[in-house]
């Protein structure tokens, strides 16, 4: 979905707005669905410890598979990034430290300086972080065994504070960074005030409805998810028209209202299609395993194919004469860029990314682990 978003700007036409072209942007929802899946992922390890009662996964073992996993990939991804764009286009090294250590959500101005698909990578860091964090502070003021329904209490408290932090941000946000700054206007107050909103407790509702299946997977009590086969052929149509129905929010007057809605309603929609690929019945052997093949490089693709669409908007093309043939010159462009990033990303993984998660699996088994239980 978001290669789809990117190939649309490597072609001529005047932009996303024209004619069938007006709901294009609306596949940038994808990320959203990265958020929920992480969510879902990254938690449940700390939530089947808390509600079985067990020890809290190892932080240090933690922290070194996930920078193996997203670090190596995407600092190389950088390096292309300036290469391509031109040191030149970099305005100082502000721009590239930040995205190294993956801190440039937190800096102003710095979000997109380096390539516009990185502010996603800094949010998810900050999730990574917090984790550990609320999982330590629930066993500590829970002795005992919590349950699931007070883990749902907390998580809604956490989406309810999330999303009234999300709205003051985005109708308050710009007055506000203007008066912390004596009116000065030469201060761009639109780029500081992004700092709230790309913060953890903006975006952190977007990872909600991942966090809330992850505790119903969690449950000892639950031999399997709260979702029929019968009731999954019913869903699956309503997700499809649900999507649509909030991507139809765009023509709206924008507002903050209805730009935290929308990214709160589709982040729902992506939740029940998590719940309902999580409860699907199992497809054929040749289908699982070209989705697992997918799956593997999908960080890869996400990554390369802003590398990729760097490349491929150097190539002349011919505007086009009519909104449909915009359509199909995004349509050809979308799989171009796709299949060039899909080689690039599986490139990646077999070279790089598949060695660097073997070695930091076993490193943070054997040595960190002991290191850590020393310490402690």
């Amino acid at each position: 979905m978001v290669v789809a978003v990117h190939a649309a700007f490597v072609g001529r036409w005047s932009g996303p707005d024209d004619g069938l072209l007006r709901f294009q942007r609306e596949f940038s929802t994808g990320v959203l669905l990265f958020f929920v899946v992480s969510g879902f992922v990254i938690s449940l390890p700390w939530l089947r410890a808390l509600l079985e009662d067990r020890p809290l996964p190892a932080v240090a073992p933690y922290v070194v598979r996930r920078g193996g996993r997203l670090l190596p990939a995407y600092w190389l991804s950088i390096v292309g990034a300036v290469a391509l764009v031109g040191p030149a286009a970099v305005t100082d090294w502000k721009a590239i430290l930040t995205h190294v250590f993956m801190v440039h959500d937190l800096v102003p101005h710095e979000a997109y300086t380096v390539g516009s698909p990185y502010w996603t990578l800094g949010v998810e860091v900050q999730f990574y972080a917090v984790v550990p964090i609320l999982g330590g502070a629930i066993r500590r003021f829970h002795k005992s065994s919590i349950t699931p329904r007070t883990l749902l209490r907390w998580l809604l408290i956490g989406w309810a504070s999330s999303v009234a932090w999300t709205l003051v941000a985005t109708e308050l946000g710009p007055a506000l960074v203007l008066a912390l700054h004596g009116g000065n206007q030469a201060v761009n107050a639109e780029r500081v005030s992004d700092l709230l909103l790309l913060a953890l407790p903006s975006k952190f509702m977007l990872f909600c409805p991942g966090i809330a299946i992850a505790v119903l997977a969690a449950d000892p009590r639950r031999t399997s998810l709260p979702l029929s086969q019968l009731s999954g052929m019913i869903l699956a149509p309503l997700l499809i028209a649900g999507w649509i129905l909030v991507a139809m929010m765009s023509a709206l007057p924008p507002s903050a209202v209805h730009a935290v809605g929308h990214d709160l309603l589709m982040s729902l929609v992506f939740g029940g299609a998590l719940l309902l690929g999580l409860r699907a019945q199992r497809p054929g052997r040749r289908v699982i395993g070209l989705l697992a093949g997918i799956g593997t490089v999908s960080y890869g693709i996400y990554v390369w194919h802003w590398i990729a669409s760097i490349r491929l908007g150097g190539v002349g093309l011919i505007r086009p004469a009519s909104p449909l043939m915009a359509v199909l010159q995004w349509l050809v462009v979308t799989a171009i860029l796709l299949v060039v990033s899909l080689v690039l990303a599986a490139t990646s993984w077999v070279f790089l990314e598949r060695r660097c998660i073997a070695a930091t699996h076993g490193w943070g088994r054997a040595r960190y682990v002991v290191r850590w239980r020393r310490a402690v």
